[in-house]
């Protein structure tokens, strides 16, 4: 069933109306509609109404917009809790079901998805009009129409690429490397599988993929490069290009991966070693797993790394690869040094100052540097970065180390 919806409008209120606006960005289906004059929101003046092509009211009260929204568009579907005998929760939704029967235009209240579509195709809607709770009356509000309004006039996989993004893109416990591999798939499955038009799907992967170029994300240099280099790619190729292009990025990945391990085992004397290890990186789980697959004895002692607490989930890595860990607290590696050989770290960025790793780096780096103890340092080719040094205000995920304190950055050979 086609739709002939070719612009979603909303008063840009938290909730209900912000998700109506975020979802058809993303779909790249036009925006609009009336907002209170200083785009005026119950948690105050969101300038960012803007971007959407909203007018401002004449005054600031939210009845205005609501008024003009109704009137101007060609029908207007309500999302909202309902008490019994269908009593609608919000008196702002009470004040959009009095305006459209004031001015006979035709509405649907919390349809289902099928639903909507009859009805817009039936009524010939063009310009939709989306109203419904806000934040404060409904805080499950904004995930429930931004989905449905994906689910409605995108397709489905749009919505599950947006949640296997978000939760990439709030992991605080992977490492930089794991993170690429699993958007790098991500990507790859939805381009793959989206029924879209190619121009919506990249546009798509866009938007998507803002949030690993600001921010802790941005500071893991193999995802700020890896973002950078598909944003160009979108620019020029097809969509079979981009997809070669991530297969192809995908495979280097592992290439590079599997030559780093092999580095690290010929650059260190791993055999009957006490090893300390601080937070969670496949550069170093490979390492291990490789040096069971080769019979070197190791011994492990490993961070649980606070206040993330990757090293709990290395360390069940380690574990089910059938290397026996010492979980100790960050707290605790003095006590632990007479016992360890050497520190072993990944990193997220390195150049010829500096190298940076997880909170708790730098101090486990200089106890070892202290008391003449190597530190070694594994690093992925793709990670150099000549000038992260000089950025200001770190998220606080990270240590910049002086690479003085390293004893040797490993490459891949």
């Amino acid at each position: 069933m086609k739709t002939v919806v070719s612009k979603i409008i909303s008063g840009g209120q938290t909730g209900a109306d912000r998700a109506a606006l975020d979802a058809a960005k993303l779909l790249c289906i036009r925006t609009g509609g009336y907002c209170p004059r200083g785009y005026k929101t119950e948690t105050g003046y969101d300038k960012t109404l803007k971007h959407f092509k909203l007018k401002q009211t004449k005054t600031d009260i939210p009845a205005e917009r609501t008024l003009l929204n109704v009137k101007y568009s060609d029908g207007t579907v309500i999302f909202g809790s309902i008490f019994k005998k269908g009593n609608v929760l919000s008196p702002g939704t009470l004040l959009t079901l009095n305006k459209v029967n004031e001015f006979h235009k035709p509405y649907l209240l919390n349809p289902t998805k099928r639903e909507l579509l009859k009805w817009i195709e039936k009524n010939k809607i063009k310009t939709l009009n989306v109203a419904g709770n806000k934040l404060s009356e409904n805080p499950y509000i904004y995930k429930k129409v931004h989905e449905f309004i994906l689910c409605t006039f995108g397709d489905n996989q749009l919505v599950k690429f947006r949640d296997v993004i978000d939760i990439l893109a709030n992991d605080n416990t992977s490492g930089s490397k794991t993170m690429l591999n699993k958007l790098i798939t991500a990507v790859l499955k939805y381009l793959e599988k989206a029924k879209d038009v190619p121009a919506n799907v990249f546009a798509n992967i866009l938007k998507a993929t803002e949030p690993f170029t600001k921010g802790k994300n941005s500071e893991m240099t193999i995802l700020h490069k890896f973002v950078k280099g598909l944003r160009n790619e979108i620019k020029i190729n097809s969509k079979k290009d981009v997809i070669k292009f991530l297969k192809d990025y995908k495979n280097e990945l592992i290439t590079e991966s599997n030559r780093l391990t092999v580095a690290a085992i010929n650059n260190i004397d791993f055999k009957n070693k006490t090893v300390l290890l601080l937070s969670n990186s496949s550069s170093i789980t490979s390492v291990f797993k490789e040096l069971l697959k080769r019979r070197i004895p190791v011994n492990v002692i490993q961070c649980k790394s606070y206040p993330g607490g990757e090293g709990l989930i290395q360390s069940d890595v380690l574990k089910s690869y059938g290397l026996k860990v010492r979980l100790i607290n960050d707290n605790e590696v003095k006590s632990y040094l007479p016992k360890t050989d050497f520190a072993l770290f990944g990193c997220d960025a390195y150049n010829k100052k500096y190298f940076l790793n997880k909170t708790g780096s730098f101090v486990v780096s200089k106890i070892f540097h202290s008391a003449k103890k190597p530190v070694y340092v594994l690093a992925d080719k793709r990670k150099y970065s000549a000038g992260f040094h000089k950025r200001q205000n770190l998220s606080g995920m990270f240590d910049m180390i002086p690479l003085s304190y390293a004893t040797k950055i490993i490459l891949s050979e």
